[in-house]
């Protein structure tokens, strides 16, 4: 069973923002985030676009920008059902320096090598109250 979450990305000129504040737990991970993106009509090639959906062979990367001010990037996330599929795994929670708030930031690229990047969105990694030996 996997744990998803799905969220959507407004553009509002250049800033972005979850529709919905989120946030996760250190050491949480195997989330996967479908993330819609709401942008305006874009032209890519000879399609004029609004969805992600109808754009063919189009990839998505991202950098993302940690609490420690220490960036990491993401290449090759896949776009599914119309949603940027981006997972939350340990490397994003594991460390105590890691809590704090993350800025992402999505490259969308076409068949051609050509980049449309989304303005940042931040989310959140919290502490823990209390951490106990998990058992089966």
């Amino acid at each position: 069973m996997a744990i998803s979450k799905n969220l959507e990305i407004k553009i509002n000129n250049d800033q972005a923002t979850f529709t919905e504040k989120f946030y996760v737990y250190q050491n949480d991970r195997g989330i996967d985030l479908y993330i819609k993106v709401n942008i305006p009509k874009l032209q890519f090639g000879n399609k004029s676009v609004s969805l992600l959906s109808e754009l063919d062979g189009v990839t998505a990367g991202a950098v993302i920008l940690k609490p420690d001010k220490s960036v990491i990037g993401r290449n090759n996330l896949g776009i599914v059902n119309d949603s940027i599929k981006f997972t939350i795994d340990k490397e994003l929670t594991d460390e105590i320096s890691e809590i704090g708030i993350y800025k992402i930031q999505f490259h969308l690229y076409d068949n051609n090598d050509n980049r449309l990047t989304i303005p940042p969105v931040e989310f959140e990694v919290k502490e823990l109250i209390g951490v106990i030996p998990y058992t089966r």
